[in-house]
């Protein structure tokens, strides 16, 4: 459902279908989710960031925090607007704020980088994406292709936080990455945009994806998959309901992504409520004589199965002849046994 970029909300026209190219695209996730009178000023803030104006006014009752919330509300629909940065002046009048914007120095060049930007798109989709007429099929591609290129990395701010870093350096922090990543969906008429909130295990700050697939939207972390594993790419963190997002993730976003059809664990039969259950699949496996590396990924929802798991595996592939890596974490297990020469 490609949407034209450079449109207000209720402006936008579908462009193209499923699986074409239409770069330039967002998302309207955040946008329908407001009451009426915050899409007006949601419709404002966008405008003046499109057409390059420093500041705009919206309605003062929101005050600082919900102006700031906003705000961040149309850059997660919008990853596109790159040349805006994180940082805002509030100035408070009698019945309005006045929101200041802080261009990053990528708006001097911001139609030179819009092209580079549309081109790297285009390369993904012509090697990826072209062909593919299913949403999970194109987003999976969009998942690997970012998963197996791009470095966590934010030694340079303004590259790593926007969708610039990732698809023009293959360098970027989990804002820029999910940024890239909805950008890139977008443009393959696959509804995704931004969403936030912390890491559970240390509070840190975070950012990630909530992609629609068919009438049902899903959490996406492409950050938490990346690198490039013995096995395959990692999709662990693909195409979650919000009840397995909280396990690892504190969503700001949340009580929209309620459904696992789309999750691979589940599509491969490998999602387990208790650990027993993937202890007898496990027991099921085996490597033959002709085979020298196979990959097993399960998931437990049983809070504590680790060790569980780990000792089915030590117990089920315990042979001289074959060497096995397990990793485990959150529910989440990768089980990859080679045989020895």
């Amino acid at each position: 459902m490609g949407q034209q970029h450079d449109r207000l909300p209720e402006e936008r026209e579908l462009k193209g279908n499923l699986g074409e190219f239409a770069p330039g695209a967002s998302s309207t996730f955040h946008y329908s989710a407001l009451p009426s009178h915050l899409q007006k000023d949601y419709v404002k803030i966008r405008k003046a960031m499109i057409v390059g104006e420093d500041s705009v006014n919206v309605n003062v009752v929101m005050g600082i925090e919900g102006c700031m919330s906003l705000v961040q509300k149309v850059l997660c629909d919008n990853p596109q607007i790159f040349w805006i940065g994180n940082q805002f002046t509030m100035t408070s009048y009698r019945k309005e704020m006045k929101i200041g914007f802080r261009k990053n120095r990528f708006y001097k060049d911001k139609e030179k980088i819009k092209q580079a930007l549309t081109n790297n798109a285009e390369e993904i989709y012509e090697k990826h994406v072209k062909g593919l007429h299913d949403a999970c099929d194109i987003e999976t591609a969009v998942h690997d292709v970012l998963v197996a290129k791009v470095v966590y990395d934010g030694t340079d701010k303004d590259s790593s936080h926007s969708l610039v870093g990732p698809l023009l350096s293959k360098k970027g922090v989990c804002e820029g990455i999910s940024k890239a990543a909805a950008f890139l969906l977008n443009s393959y008429g696959v509804e995704a945009a931004v969403v936030t909130g912390k890491i559970k295990e240390d509070g840190e700050a975070h950012a990630w994806n909530v992609v629609l697939l068919g009438r049902q939207w899903y959490n996406t972390d492409v950050t938490f998959d990346l690198g490039n594993y013995m096995g395959g790419p990692l999709r662990s963190y693909l195409n979650m309901n919000d009840a397995m997002t909280s396990r690892t993730h504190e969503q700001e976003s949340k009580g929209r992504c309620t459904s696992l059809n789309q999750n691979p664990y589940v599509k491969e039969g490998t999602y387990y409520k208790k650990a027993d259950e993937a202890v007898r699949y496990i027991q099921r496996q085996g490597v033959d004589s002709s085979t020298r590396q196979l990959t097993y990924n399960i998931y437990v929802e049983e809070d504590g199965a680790e060790k569980i798991i780990m000792d089915a595996v030590c117990k089920r592939f315990a042979t001289t002849k074959l060497k096995v890596s397990w990793q485990g974490k959150s529910g989440r297990h990768r089980i990859t046994v080679m045989r020895g020469p």
